[in-house]
């Protein structure tokens, strides 16, 4: 093949493999022509000795070797010390043994049996590729300037020792670092975006000042290119040219440029003077156009809302943000009264503000805006007044802030500070409550037996003394009474329970809640059932509107129920007409992403407006005192939110309110 001549005679060889198999005719080539430079290792334990003491040109490995280590293991040890090209042999092909040998970056894997020539082609290749890497690395540690590569992140991973010409005493001293840590700070931004332009596949060489281990200042000349590795990006690698001496030449040709220039002046300087003039008039008109576009642009695209006002509140500019917000296209506001984007009933607070940049220059404060549908939002403003060169007021300058989400994390902020708060007070509260009533709830049962026994007792003397009375009250009556008493007992018990049970729903967590299909109308049935005799009792008109047909929804049962047996009570207990009535009326989803809806009105008192912005916190209740403990609508509130659904108010006073349960229409199931 006419390979074996080619092979440097004087290059030492390291054979590490079974003794037989070098003895055989595929080693002939390099046993004859390197029986003074060639050394035979048969055992992985010798390997790194005599690769320290006389480190060879290359290493032929086997994978298998007698001993601790395999050979790739005993390669990787090499590798850790020296930089010697290895050349694997295996007999084992499998994906798992080709894997772990491509890992130590070979430069070379012979697959048994092979040939002599292979052999002979794979040292020729691999001495070559070493010497030309040799050689690059030389002309690298020895060029003026500094060769450099980074990974994707900007970490360096290669400098040539030339950079000893800027304090550092070797390359190591930098690799592992960001190359930021070089650069000026105030070019950090400029070279960050460079850096990504070259990842992207630019080649745009750039300049910028890099600061010494000594801390001295060079401007140096950045020229990268994006590398590659098996087909993927792995980073950059470049020169860096120090460019200093050439930008003091430079700022010298200048300064020599100036001193001309000066001197010319001087001889025309009536010219001059007079083009100076017009120059400089030209040059405050250019950068007064353009400090006047850059503004333009800053208010225009700002992401706060901004409105120029005149004196009469009318709209004389909007930017986009503001005019956006609302509804409305841009320059669609323009000559309208600023009453278009509040709410009328905001308008008296907008008016005084208004009045008040007028008379002292400037305001701030909170103010609702309104939509071009309708809803309003909440806004921070900060308006003022802006006057002409005399002092004269020309305009109102407003900058307006939505502060819906400030608003939703203040309120979150304050209702969780507020139940922690109240977590001490509940649970001391429920503990001394749930004590003494413990007793009274022990003991009923075990009183009414002993009525049970003692009533036959009684009841016979009864029937033999027809006329007996008791308390002045006649047997019957007594008898009646006496076990209405212990029912009532009994009750009262039983909502000292409740409200107990309600108190603790402030001091913990419930658990996760459980969703299972259920039948709604089932849910309503036994709601009705446990209040339908108290509201028959009090109210006039009941209704009940709910579809034909099993209606079925996966929800918690026992939460739902409790939520409209509690909505049904408030109406009742609401309802203070002589023609009372309430309604419960099940509205269901038309398609699947339409909740399911079930709305409990009453024609009742009502609500103020001040008041049904707070029903829904612990403790808050609008009833006289000794009839609510204003735990019941927090308590329904809380459920809802676990079930995945919400509890809405509406409400106007002397007209009645509705509480709508709003459900996940995904959860519903119409069964004809």
């Amino acid at each position: 093949y006419g390979l074996e001549p080619r092979i440097n005679a004087m290059a030492k060889i390291m054979i590490v493999g079974s003794k037989q198999e070098i003895e055989g005719p595929v080693f002939r080539t390099l046993r004859t022509k390197h029986h003074n430079t060639l050394t035979v290792v048969e055992s992985s334990e010798n390997v790194l000795q005599f690769t320290v003491k006389d480190p060879p040109d290359i290493i032929l490995m086997d994978t298998e070797l007698p001993g601790g280590f395999d050979g790739i293991e005993v390669a990787g040890r090499i590798h850790e010390a020296l930089s010697i090209p290895i050349i694997f042999m295996t007999g084992d092909a499998d994906k798992e043994t080709l894997e772990r040998a491509a890992e130590m970056r070979p430069f070379g894997i012979l697959v048994k049996p092979f040939e002599e020539h292979e052999v002979c082609a794979a040292v020729e290749i691999a001495l070559f590729r070493a010497e030309s890497e040799k050689r690059y690395r030389s002309l690298v540690e020895n060029l003026n300037a500094v060769v450099y590569s980074v990974d994707q992140k900007g970490i360096i991973t290669y400098v040539s020792p030339s950079v000893g010409m800027y304090g550092y005493i070797t390359p190591s001293e930098l690799v592992g670092r960001p190359f930021t840590d070089l650069i000026h700070p105030d070019d950090i931004p400029r070279m960050l975006n460079r850096f990504r332009e070259v990842l992207a596949g630019k080649e745009m060489p750039i300049e910028s000042r890099v600061v010494s281990k000594t801390g001295e200042t060079h401007w140096m000349r950045f020229h990268g290119k994006a590398t590659f590795e098996d087909g993927r990006l792995s980073g950059i690698r470049g020169v860096l040219s120090d460019v200093t001496e050439i930008r003091s030449a430079r700022e010298e040709l200048k300064k020599l440029n100036r001193e001309l220039e000066a001197r010319v002046k001087e001889r025309t300087a009536k010219l001059l003077q007079i083009n100076r003039q017009l120059q400089d008039e030209i040059e405050k008109r250019k950068a007064r156009e353009k400090e006047l576009l850059l503004l333009s642009h800053a208010v225009k695209y700002c992401g706060e809302g901004i409105a120029l006002l005149d004196l009469e509140a009318k709209v004389l500019y909007t930017n986009l943000s503001f005019a956006e917000t609302r509804g409305y296209a841009p320059g669609e506001l323009v000559g309208k009264h600023f009453s278009i984007f509040h709410d009328p009933k905001s308008m008296p607070k907008a008016d005084a503000a208004f009045r008040q940049v007028l008379e002292k220059g400037s305001f701030a404060g909170e103010i609702p805006q309104a939509c071009r549908d309708g809803t309003v939002f909440p806004a921070m403003v900060h308006a003022s007044l802006i006057r002409d060169e005399s002092g004269a007021p020309i305009a109102v300058l407003g900058m307006v802030q939505d502060i819906t989400e400030r608003k939703k994390i203040e309120q979150y902020l304050f209702q969780n500070e507020k139940l922690a708060s109240l977590g001490y007070l509940v649970s001391g509260i429920a503990h001394e409550i749930n004590n003494p009533n413990s007793f009274i709830t022990f003991n009923i049962p075990i009183l009414r037996e002993y009525l049970n026994e003692l009533m036959p007792i009684i009841d016979d003397y009864a029937a033999r003394n027809s006329d007996v009375e008791f308390f002045g009250i006649a047997y019957e009556d007594f008898r009646k009474d006496l076990f209405r008493i212990l029912d009532n007992i009994q009750n009262g018990s039983d909502r000292i329970t409740s409200t107990v049970s309600g108190l603790r729903e402030f001091v913990r967590e419930k658990a996760k809640t459980e969703l299972r299909k259920v039948d709604l109308r089932e849910i309503i049935s036994r709601a009705l059932a446990i209040c339908k005799r108290k509201i028959h009792a009090m109210v006039k008109s009941f209704e009940v509107i709910i579809p034909e047909g099993r209606l079925e929804i996966r929800t918690d049962p026992e939460a739902l129920q409790q939520v409209l047996i509690n909505l049904l009570i408030n109406a009742v207990q609401a309802s203070d007409k002589e023609e009372s009535m309430v309604k419960l009326h099940v509205i269901p989803p038309k398609k699947p992403e339409e909740p399911l809806i079930i709305k409990v009105t009453d024609n009742g008192c009502g609500i103020d407006e001040q008041s049904l912005g707070r029903i829904f916190d612990p403790f808050f209740t609008t009833k006289p005192v000794g009839e609510g403990t204003g735990l019941g609508l927090s308590v329904c509130h809380r459920l809802m939110e676990q079930m995945g659904g919400r509890l809405e108010a509406e409400s106007e006073v002397e007209k009645g309110s509705t509480f709508a349960v709003i459900l996940p229409g995904a959860n519903a199931e119409r069964v004809e």
